[in-house]
């Protein structure tokens, strides 16, 4: 029961985290990254920004663009989806979290009511907890409030 809470929770951090990455990554795509990072890095110690603008400026084509585009939608999507996630779990509407997570493609794991009621209850005993001991800042990390 509290391996399967577990185990969905940390799946869609891990899904968040690895987008996210690609996200970060997606300025510096190309099979030569360390040759414009170079070129960069030179550019700059020279105090040269006409090096630097023309590096900056070949890396921006529309494929990249469309690229990017198409991770910041992906990012949307899941990061709305883990939103409305984490709202189900708040208000205690399996329903909603099933939905939710079907939304993300996530069909096998998902928590039976029994245990998705642990996981509410376990939500707002930790929350209760920081309420109490003055750590309410902590527990608003990641939107969980």
């Amino acid at each position: 029961m509290k391996n399967k809470s577990t185990i969905g929770i940390f799946s869609l951090m891990i899904v968040g985290l690895l987008v996210l990455a690609g996200t970060a990554s997606a300025f510096a795509m190309s099979e030569d990254r360390e040759e414009v990072r170079d070129a960069i890095w030179e550019a700059l110690e020279n105090d040269d920004y006409d090096a630097w603008k023309s590096t900056i400026e070949a890396q921006l084509t529309e494929e990249r663009f469309d690229s990017m585009v198409e991770r910041h939608e992906l990012l949307s999507y899941l990061r709305d989806a883990s939103h409305e996630t984490k709202v189900a779990i708040k208000q205690g509407d399996y329903d909603a979290y099933v939905e939710a997570l079907q939304d993300l493609g996530v069909s096998e794991d998902v928590l039976t009511e029994e245990d998705f009621a642990t996981l509410v209850e376990l939500r707002q005993t930790m929350k209760d907890s920081a309420d109490e001991k003055g750590h309410r800042g902590m527990f608003k990390f990641g939107n969980w409030d």
